[in-house]
C-alpha cells in the first residue's frame, strides 16, 4: 500500500516540477492532523520517508498539528497557498464525520482540499462484550439488520 501511495504522491508532485524548473526549491510541509505517534503519523512518516529517499530533492516536513478531531491540521492546511509545498492528510473522521458533528467547520472538505490518493484503508468491526445477548444487528430490535443492508 505504501508503494501505491509513493507513487501517487510522487506523480502529483512531479507536475510542478515539470511547470517549475526548480520545484521543489524548498521543502514540503506534510500536515498530520493527529498527534505524534499515533496511526496517522507512522504512516504519514513511512510515506514522507519513501518519497525523499527514492526522490533526490524532495524533503517533507511533518507538521503535527492535532486538536478537534482533525479540524485544527486541516483549517492550517485549508489556509495554506496552493503552491504545491503543503499538503495534508485527511481521513473519513475529520472530512466527512466531523462535518456531521460540528455545527461550524473551518473549512468546507468539498471545496478546500483535493484528493492526491488513497495511502490507507482500515477495515471497521464492531465488537461486544462476550456475554451479550448481541451477536448480530438482527439480535438489536431497535437495529434489525437495517443498519447492514440500509433498508432504513
Amino acid at each position: 500500500m505504501i508503494r501505491h501511495a509513493f507513487l501517487a504522491v510522487a506523480l502529483v508532485l512531479a507536475v510542478p516540477a515539470v511547470a517549475q524548473d526548480a520545484y521543489p526549491a524548498k521543502p514540503v510541509k506534510l500536515i498530520v492532523p493527529f498527534p505524534p505517534a499515533g496511526g496517522t503519523d507512522v504512516l504519514s512518516r513511512a510515506i514522507a520517508q519513501a518519497i525523499s529517499s527514492q526522490s533526490p530533492g524532495f524533503v517533507f516536513v511533518v507538521d503535527n498539528r492535532p486538536g478537534a478531531g482533525g479540524n485544527i491540521g486541516l483549517e492550517a492546511a485549508a489556509k495554506s497557498p496552493p503552491d504545491g509545498y503543503t499538503i495534508a492528510m485527511g481521513q473519513t473522521a475529520n472530512l466527512a464525520v466531523n462535518p456531521a458533528l460540528y455545527t461550524k467547520m473551518p473549512f468546507d472538505p468539498l471545496k478546500d482540499f483535493a484528493p492526491i490518493a488513497l495511502v490507507s484503508s482500515q477495515p471497521l468491526i464492531v465488537v461486544v462484550v462476550a456475554t451479550s445477548p448481541y451477536k448480530t444487528f438482527d439480535d438489536d430490535p431497535a437495529v434489525g439488520g437495517e443498519l447492514l443492508t440500509g433498508d432504513a
